[in-house]
């Protein structure tokens, strides 16, 4: 059985893989060719709780288990709220084959979700992309926006000035072979205003800029949201021009 790290992961595979396994993954769950139940959450104590996520994939012989645990006092102890790992079982014989880093294979499966929607549904041409939010989530977000499109800029923005300056500098540095100038905006507004490609990393189920400076034929992507029903709504009410909006479909 294998233990695999995020690096030990990083090493073999690259965010393009991840996204092209992505556009697989969901034409699979399209064609009817995996089994994919319905998560199993166990309330726990300390305000926690207990999130199980089973797959199985007969055309590859292999099944899933992710789990995830969701604890929100962790920062406090200096841990992370969401600590998971996912398990790969061999479809032949039922055995674990790896476990891998959970945290990281989510953040990299979600982000390459945006990629494949820039991909398949952005503008061929774009010279900027925006991203509001500077979590977990945001480094592999950036990473696969990068790989899907070649963009001369990036504005990123969170309601903190000194975390998003710093995410920005540690991403121009961590980023820097795709050759994109990765700055920090001073306001929301000024990050989205004449983006090609748009991501919101937030779970605010408000507007967080103006929609009027999204410009037509922007591709947006919500890749982490209260719910696709919500996001998309306050987007569309704000944006009043033709754009591009994707979601995406929710880990069952």
């Amino acid at each position: 059985m294998l233990l695999l790290s995020k690096e030990d992961i990083r090493k073999v595979v690259t965010m393009a893989d991840i996204i092209e396994g992505n556009k697989v993954a969901y034409k699979s769950v399209v064609d009817g060719e995996v089994e994919n139940p319905l998560r199993t959450v166990i309330p726990g104590k300390y305000d926690g709780s207990f999130v199980f996520m089973p797959a199985y994939a007969p055309g590859l012989d292999a099944a899933a288990l992710k789990v995830v645990d969701i604890f929100p006092h962790n920062p406090e102890q200096g841990l992370k709220t969401s600590p998971a790992q996912v398990l790969l079982i061999d479809g032949k014989t039922g055995y674990i084959s790896a476990i891998l880093d959970g945290t990281y294979v989510t953040e990299a499966r979600t982000g390459a979700a945006s990629g494949a929607a820039f991909d398949i549904l952005g503008k061929k041409e774009c010279r900027k992309g925006a991203m509001i939010g500077t979590g977990g989530q945001a480094a592999c977000q950036l990473e696969a926006m990068l790989t899907a499109r070649k963009l001369e800029e990036v504005a990123v923005y969170s309601r903190n000035k000194e975390k998003r300056e710093a995410f920005a500098a540690e991403m121009q540095e961590e980023l820097k072979e795709f050759g994109t100038r990765i700055y920090a905006a001073d306001s929301a507004d000024e990050a989205v205003e004449d983006a090609d490609l748009l991501i919101t990393v937030t779970g605010s189920s408000e507007p967080v800029f103006d929609g009027t400076k999204v410009k037509p034929g922007c591709t947006v992507h919500l890749p982490w949201a209260p719910t696709s029903r919500t996001s998309t709504s306050w987007i569309r009410r704000c944006c009043r021009e033709p754009l591009r909006l994707s979601a995406t479909p929710r880990t069952r």
